[in-house]
């Protein structure tokens, strides 16, 4: 088994289970993997990449910041750790937020951070 397929192993289920949780909650989700390297990306809001790095035998984990670890050091735990970096930096710490996916007042049809045919 190569160093990617068992980062996949590892990676991928964590990732997809945390996908559809995000999709029940109205985010765009798709994963995609390429060049030794899987990834999650959100829409609106950010993503998370996990690649193996051949040479010293390590995983960089990009997530608003980088890190490298052993290959061996990485299990699912840290996965849903970094899952959650992420969702907890997608939320707002504003006052006043708050979870009702409702439309604000006076905005009638338009859902937070999003427009109408996929233009800003």
């Amino acid at each position: 088994m190569t160093r990617f397929e068992e980062l996949r192993r590892v990676v991928r289920p964590v990732l997809e289970a945390a996908g559809e949780v995000l999709r029940a909650l109205g985010h765009g989700v798709r994963i995609s993997e390429e060049s030794f390297c899987i990834a999650l990306h959100l829409a609106p809001g950010g993503s998370l990449s996990f690649s193996t790095r051949h040479l010293d035998r390590t995983v960089c984990i990009r997530n608003g910041g980088e890190a490298a670890l052993p290959l061996e050091e990485l299990d699912t735990q840290r996965v849903e750790e970094e899952v959650l970096k992420l969702m907890a930096a997608m939320v707002p710490s504003a006052p006043g937020y708050s979870t009702n996916r409702r439309p604000p007042a006076g905005r009638p049809g338009r859902r937070y951070g999003c427009r109408r045919g996929g233009t800003r």
